[in-house]
Parts: C-alpha cells; structure tokens; sequence
C-alpha cells in the first residue's frame, strides 16, 4: 500500500492536520511521524535533510532572506528602503530614456575621416 492511500493520511487530512503516524519506519528506520504533504516524507529525515541544506553557504543566504519574514524589522527595513531605491532609479531612468534624442535616421554614420593611403608609412612620411 501506498504512503497516499494509507488510512492514518486519509485520516490526517480529513481532520485537516500536518502529520501522520504509520508506526512503520521508514527507509532510514526512523519511527517518526510523517507529513501529509510532500509525499508523506518522514519528520526526522526531512530535518536532517534542512540541516545539511542550511549548513551549505546557498543554504545559509536562503535562511537569512526569509528571517526577514519572521520579524527581524531590521533587515526589513533596509530591505524596504532598497525596494523604494530601485523604484526610484527605476522611474527616473524610464523617464529619462523616454526623453532622450531619437536620430532621425536608424542607420550608423559613416566615416568622416579619411584613412592613410597604403604608401604613406605613419611618422616617417612617403616612401
């Protein structure tokens, strides 16, 4: 039988709850509970696979940008003040390229100087 069909989850989703119980190990042998949602994976081994994730430096960055959703007001606020920064930057440089000279015409100029003739060595004069 499947995690999915089992009755516990069945059961567990029914009264609305995060978690149930097999009292079967899972491949790991632990005697956990498991989630209802992610493929009723097993509590222990999903906390210690966030463990390993949050020690990596990726992992670290990903559990500081979401601290600021867990109330450090701090980082809130430079992150706030950023937000409204670029909004600004970002107006001002669509107002400025709205503004700005369109050429009348869309092809390149072409060369105004004259290039040196093949005979004429640079510094030394004519050969």
């Amino acid at each position: 039988m499947s995690l999915m069909a089992h009755p516990a989850r069945i059961a567990a989703v029914a009264a609305g709850e995060t978690k149930f119980d097999t009292g079967v190990p899972c491949r790991h042998g632990h005697l956990s509970p498991r989630y209802v949602r992610h493929d009723g994976r097993c509590v222990e081994c999903e906390r210690i696979r966030q463990e390993t994730i949050n020690s990596t430096p990726r992992g670290k960055a990903r559990k500081r940008r979401f601290s600021v959703k867990r109330g450090n007001a701090r980082i809130a606020a430079r992150l706030a003040r950023e937000a409204i920064r670029s909004a600004e930057i970002k107006a001002r440089n669509a107002a400025a390229w709205a503004n700005r000279a369109i050429p009348s015409h869309s092809q390149p100029q072409k060369r105004t100087h004259r290039r040196a003739p093949h005979h004429v060595v640079k510094g030394i004069g004519r050969i």
